[in-house]
């Protein structure tokens, strides 16, 4: 469950970096090659979390992928949109993900 943590943590950590790019620029980035390398994987290294938009920046998705023995996990990705709302790809719900 603490890798879970490290996937929320990590979603969380890049939606607020995000924020701040936004409030500044007027729009989140255009392109997934510009989310910075050091948010790309969570600190345990667990997870690898990517950018993805649709619209030029207009609003994007995180997704943290899991890595290694985490990869069997039942909430498999977690996702995290600009909306605000929140998914995993697994077996359980996202409110037993998120909330564990």
């Amino acid at each position: 469950r603490s890798k879970r943590a490290d996937a929320r943590a990590g979603l969380q950590s890049a939606a607020v970096w995000l924020e701040r790019v936004s409030t500044s620029t007027g729009k989140y980035l255009a392109a997934a090659a510009d989310f910075p390398p050091e948010l790309r994987q969570v600190n345990s290294g667990t997870y690898t979390i990517q950018y993805a938009t649709t619209d030029a920046g207009l609003t994007y998705t995180l997704t943290a992928t899991p890595l290694g023995v985490q990869a069997h996990d039942a909430c498999q990705n977690f996702t995290l949109s600009s909306q605000g709302a929140t998914g995993v790809s697994g077996t359980l719900s996202p409110g037993e993900c998120w909330s564990r």
